[in-house]
């Protein structure tokens, strides 16, 4: 499952009051949040104050709107209520460099800015350039409810017919390159598959990009209607032949979902999707987060089974059923109780401390109201991967702490070999993380300073694996 460096809201810039003008802040400042996500903070003075917004290009957010700016002498802090975020710097003597600390769900990142610095990104050497071996075309297919779809079909050289396959992408609102820390896997992908002689469709998230919709009120079920939707609309074009989906993350789950959907799917791959349900997922995920982040394993155990506990009283609930304010109110006390028994040592590593505890809890019940996360909590894919009756592949990286093939790989085993499936097989690549790079631990902050994209043996198993397909 993809994550959200911060949470994009594009809106105007606001006026915000500064308490004092000894200090200039005009201009527009570069940085980048761990040295990898690049931001511009962009300050005009105004009569009353100042007019601050933040860019974060590489994701296409664009100004995000500062609610607050404090200024104590060389001290600045500034406040994105909409994220929610905060970032307190210190300026150096020449009012030029600011080096503080980006806080957001309790996580604190270093982040520097630079009065005039372009904020430029990582180098990415698998990005296609152009001029490309085949044809681009924008699309546009309409979901279930309505939701108009948009999307790039890349077609490649020849009359075809040619063999085709749709691009699901994981968890968060993500647009059709499945856009992530500066990476483009499903960009790579499907310029990969398309030189391969694939026709590719990859689209943007309902209420991203240039699709219609709403995201944050969007569901598992929802994004099934979409993805079985592409798969109609190729199925429909004179020049596919057969269409398959490629499901990454989450859109592991809706491959399977759309299966059921529709008899016009030919075959599936997966990448790093699940195959327990979603709260054991997100159980084990947050161990192993904890773990990463150098808290000891009995920490990060007591911690995840607390979760886990609490998961368990959620998914209880029917999805139509409000959670209800005494459960939430059960869960953070909880919560509360686990958390404030932990050795403080490591609940520092993991960014969590006294004074941000009521911030934490609040954001962990915000998440479990979440249409999306009730919806992925409770889905347990072992029945519909049993019931499926078109050739599968499905590949997990050894170093994904995300989706962790040690809890996934068995039971996905399991479930193909026990289907209707006439040819299937499941793989764990060793040394990669759960976006299928080469990764040094497989840690989320590692990601955007991965100069791979994606391991070019998973792109050529995905491809070869297709090609024999009859």
């Amino acid at each position: 499952m993809t994550r959200r460096v911060f949470l994009f809201v594009l809106l105007a810039a606001v006026v915000v009051p500064a308490p004092q003008a000894q200090v200039d802040l005009s201009g527009d400042w570069g940085g980048a949040i761990s040295g990898v996500l690049p931001l511009v903070l962009h300050i005009e003075a105004a009569d009353d104050g100042f007019t601050a917004s933040l860019d974060s290009p590489t994701q296409g957010a664009f100004g995000i709107p500062v609610g607050e700016v404090l200024l104590d002498g060389l001290a600045v802090t500034f406040t994105f209520p909409v994220l929610p975020a905060t970032y307190s710097g210190q300026l150096d003597a020449t009012l030029d460099t600011l080096t503080g600390v980006w806080n957001q769900g309790g996580v604190e990142q270093p982040l520097t800015f630079v009065r005039g610095a372009e904020a430029t990104g990582p180098n990415r050497p698998q990005e296609p350039q152009p001029p490309f071996p085949y044809a681009t075309e924008d699309v546009a297919f309409m979901s279930a409810d309505g939701t108009v779809l948009a999307g790039t079909l890349t077609i490649p050289a020849g009359n075809g017919p040619h063999r085709a396959v749709v691009l699901t992408s994981g968890s968060g609102p993500q647009n059709r390159d499945e856009e992530l820390a500066g990476h483009k896997p499903f960009f790579v992908l499907a310029d990969y598959l398309t030189r391969q002689g694939l026709l590719v469709l990859r689209y943007d998230d309902r209420g991203v990009g240039e699709s219609s919709g709403s995201f944050e009120t969007a569901d598992l079920y929802d994004f099934t209607a979409d993805a079985t939707a592409a798969v109609e609309f190729l199925n429909a074009r004179e020049e596919v032949a057969d269409v398959g989906l490629l499901g990454h993350s989450e859109g592991g789950y809706v491959a399977p979902l759309v299966a059921k959907q529709t008899e016009t799917l030919d075959f599936i791959v997966l990448l790093a999707g699940p195959s327990v349900r979603g709260a054991e997922v997100l159980e084990v995920q947050n161990e192993l987060a904890y773990r990463l982040a150098g808290v000891s394993p009995e920490t990060a155990e007591a911690y995840a089974t607390a979760l886990g506990r609490v998961l368990q009283r959620i998914i209880a609930v029917p999805l139509d059923q409000p959670l209800g304010d005494e459960l939430l109110a059960t869960a953070r006390d909880s919560m509360r109780a686990t958390i404030t028994a932990l050795p403080a040592a490591d609940l520092a590593l993991a960014g969590v401390r006294e004074d941000n505890l009521d911030q934490v809890l609040a954001g962990l019940a915000d998440f479990l109201q979440a249409p999306w996360a009730r919806a992925f909590l409770a889905y347990d894919p072992q029945p519909d991967l049993r019931a499926l009756d078109v050739p599968t592949l499905a590949l997990f990286g050894a170093k994904d702490f995300q989706v962790p093939p040690d809890q996934n790989e068995e039971p996905m085993r399991a479930a193909l070999a026990a289907s209707n499936s006439p040819l299937w097989d499941v793989e764990t690549f060793e040394g990669l993380n759960h976006l299928f790079q080469t990764a040094p631990t497989g840690s989320m902050g590692e990601y955007g300073t991965i100069e791979e994209t994606m391991n070019p043996a998973v792109l050529a198993r995905i491809a070869d694996w297709i090609a024999s397909l009859e």
